[in-house]
């Protein structure tokens, strides 16, 4: 029998979330084989396949604010290795909070740790460019693909 983790659990479970996200937006999702891939899940757009890597997020600030890591974390002989991902590895990030997918662009969180998504302006949200959660949903980003249906003469 396998013993999953809870942490195990949430990542697996994020994963899947920000699958159907882009399902429900008529996109083709992939799954790699084998789990060695910088990335979890690739998306066809019809013109390019995008690597997304999905991580899981934590509320903070009172509810204002939800946070995700931006590197990979690995535990070695009782030492713990961190890795940032590159442009070069995967093309989004894609977190699941609340029943809405999120999606951030890897270019933007060059040398970051984690970032900060704020789901509601407040006196306590920083005024240098926040990232606000409306500009980061899913379906703000990524427009629905069309469905036509193709007719045969």
């Amino acid at each position: 029998m396998i013993n999953f983790s809870e942490k195990s659990i949430k990542g697996k479970s994020t994963e899947l979330q920000c699958a159907a996200a882009f399902a429900e937006l008529g996109f083709n999702v992939l799954l790699p084989f084998g789990g060695q891939e910088r990335y979890d899940i690739v998306v066809d757009t019809g013109e390019k396949f995008l690597r997304i890597q999905c991580k899981s997020a934590s509320l903070y600030s009172g509810g204002n604010r939800i946070r995700f890591d931006t590197r990979s974390t690995n535990h070695k002989n009782s030492t713990k290795e961190s890795r940032h991902y590159t442009k070069d590895e995967i093309d989004y990030f894609a977190t699941a909070y609340d029943g809405k997918c999120y999606v951030v662009p890897v270019e933007e969180v060059d040398g970051m740790s984690a970032v900060s998504i704020y789901l509601k302006k407040t006196k306590y949200t920083p005024n240098q460019n926040p990232k606000m959660g409306s500009d980061y949903e899913i379906r703000n980003v990524f427009k629905p693909l069309s469905f036509e249906k193709n007719e045969i003469s």
